[in-house]
């Protein structure tokens, strides 16, 4: 499954990392461990081509990898069009069903 996680720092800086996973229980709470602020917002089927799919549709929009990190600095309005459309804010997902969606 691929999945995208936010996360709003206090100082209004926004973050998103996609990802991939087999266990998607086990990565959500293993994100609650490590990043209790995190959030992961939808996931639905997709292999690692998938997510690199989701990173290179990040990097196009002109947003920045945090180095050394999968996390991409994001703006206020792309992090709110997440939350709003889960994975369906990349084009490729519009339609699909989503397995996961709080």
């Amino acid at each position: 499954m691929v999945y995208i996680v936010v996360d709003k720092k206090a100082d209004n800086v926004y973050l998103a990392k996609p990802g991939v996973t087999r266990h998607l229980g086990e990565r959500k709470s293993g994100y609650h461990t490590h990043n209790p602020f995190a959030k992961m917002v939808c996931a639905c089927a997709g292999t690692e081509s998938a997510e690199k799919y989701c990173f290179s549709y990040l990097q196009n929009l002109g947003v920045r990898r945090i180095a050394g990190t999968e996390w991409f600095y994001i703006t206020e309005e792309i992090y709110n069009a997440i939350l709003q459309l889960g994975m369906e804010f990349f084009p490729k997902f519009r339609g699909q069903r989503m397995t996961w969606n709080p």
